[in-house]
């Protein structure tokens, strides 16, 4: 046997043995992780499909050796060559099988949470933990970057492709940037469950806060949230009116995150068209704008731009702990105190809990206002926790490293635009920063709301 096919048929009878073994112990439920995934439904496959390339090359070498250099001829007469027919036609017909079923499990794997989140860990161990946190965590990785059709799906393989070699070089962003630049439109996927046409009504929204002082007095801001869609009479309404069918919403960034928005295009439904410009650009800078930016179509990421992966901000995080009763508000100075420990620098692959720890009693300041150890042991686990959930030093991450522009309380947000500040052309009316265009303030940081106690019978 030429030594290049019997090379071929120990890596055949490997592969595909291990193969079967592995999915056999699968199937009976034995404990996996993501890289024995990989090993199982690609690495096998691959390394069976080496072996049967190596077999007839191997064939055809040894034959070319042999004298007269010819392969040798099938006689259907022959009862040995057809004996050996039948079982190359067996082993063929047992392999086309082996791959048919290799292909169904990598398909599948390859669109498993696991497989998205786990499989390059450091690099997407931030998104794959904020997702396991968000309202979206049980709706499938795919479903959102992917969606249904065979274009899409054979995209998302080329950039995997791409994105495995990345990491293999270790060329990948540190952060990953955002926002995604080839990221399917939301009208694609987002909209299959959230339709802009659906009426949606106004939603009441309380928000707590705590301020920074002995006491962590806690206020209370309430707001009616006009959300909107489209009512009975068909006409756009509230906050989501932006993005209804009927109007189509255009504009252009100066930069890379979307956060300076100079130009905005509106068209309505009867086909007028209106331009806004922010304010302070003269005609050369427009002209320069019109012909050199990228326009884009506004749709659900550019006000919910991280509607799963969200990273909190350090003061709503501690905020929300407090609230929840998961950080003591009764301990003197523990929002400010929390903040400031959070903010603790930490090396990557070092444990941060120390370093939490060692800033917090910083932070508490003198003996004296330092709290008991048991506090402190359970406020330090607490902001490990949260630390852990928004802080990534291996992909260089921390507080403030993705801006949120989902309503504007800590970035640019809705205030992108509506500013007072971007002036149309053909009216000179601007677009407005109204508050009462999106919702209505029932109360702002009152410790003691009326509203509050109008609604429930307690604040």
């Amino acid at each position: 046997m030429d030594p290049l096919g019997g090379l071929g048929v120990l890596f055949a009878t490997f592969g595909g043995l291990m193969f079967v073994i592995l999915v056999v112990l699968s199937l009976m439920g034995f404990p996996f992780n993501t890289y024995m995934g990989i090993l199982i439904w690609i690495g096998l496959p691959a390394i069976l499909l080496v072996g049967l390339i190596l077999i007839p090359i191997g064939r055809w070498r040894l034959a070319r050796s042999s004298p007269g250099g010819k392969m040798p001829e099938l006689d259907f007469d022959n009862p040995v060559h057809l004996r050996k027919l039948g079982v190359f036609l067996a082993i063929s017909l047992l392999n086309i099988l082996l791959f048919g079923f290799a292909g169904y499990g990598a398909y599948h794997y390859s669109e498993s949470n696991e497989f998205c989140g786990l499989t390059c860990h450091t690099v997407m161990e931030p998104e794959y933990t904020a997702y396991q946190l968000s309202p979206h965590a049980r709706v499938k990785c795919v479903d959102c970057h992917i969606g249904e059709g065979a274009d899409w799906f054979v995209r998302s393989k080329m950039s995997g492709a791409r994105q495995v070699l990345a990491v293999m070089t270790g060329s990948y962003h540190r952060p990953i940037e955002t926002p995604i630049a080839n990221l399917r439109p939301a009208r694609e996927t987002c909209e299959q469950c959230h339709w802009p046409e659906k009426f949606h009504g106004d939603k009441l929204t309380q928000l707590t806060v705590f301020e920074d002082d002995e006491e962590n007095t806690e206020t209370q801001t309430v707001l009616l949230l006009k959300v909107g869609g489209t009512p009975k009479n068909g006409q756009p309404h509230g906050i989501h009116w932006h993005t209804h069918p009927s109007v189509s919403v255009e504009y252009i960034s100066t930069d890379h995150s979307r956060q300076e928005i100079p130009y905005v295009r509106l068209e309505r439904e009867d086909g007028t068209v209106e331009e806004f410009v922010a304010d302070g650009m003269d005609e050369d800078e427009l002209a320069e704008l019109m012909a050199t930016g990228q326009r884009r179509v506004m749709d659900c990421m550019d006000c919910h731009n991280r509607p799963t992966h969200t990273f909190e901000p350090v003061e709503a995080s501690v905020d929300h702990a407090m609230a929840d009763g998961r950080l003591d508000k009764t301990v003197p100075w523990m929002k400010r105190s929390a903040v400031r420990a959070l903010k603790a620098e930490v090396a990557p692959g070092e444990n941060p809990s120390p370093r939490i720890r060692a800033a917090l009693e910083e932070a508490f300041g003198s003996k004296d206002a330092l709290p008991g150890d048991a506090v402190l042991a359970a406020a330090t686990e607490e902001l490990r926790e949260i630390w852990g959930h928004n802080v990534f030093p291996n992909m260089d991450i921390t507080w403030g490293t993705y801006p949120s522009f989902l309503g504007h309380q800590d970035d640019g947000g809705c205030f992108r635009c509506h500013d007072d500040g971007h002036t149309s052309t053909t009216t000179g009316e601007t677009i407005s920063g109204d508050c009462e265009n999106c919702h209505s303030l029932l109360a702002w940081e009152e410790e003691e709301p009326e509203i509050l106690d109008a609604l429930y019978g307690t604040q």
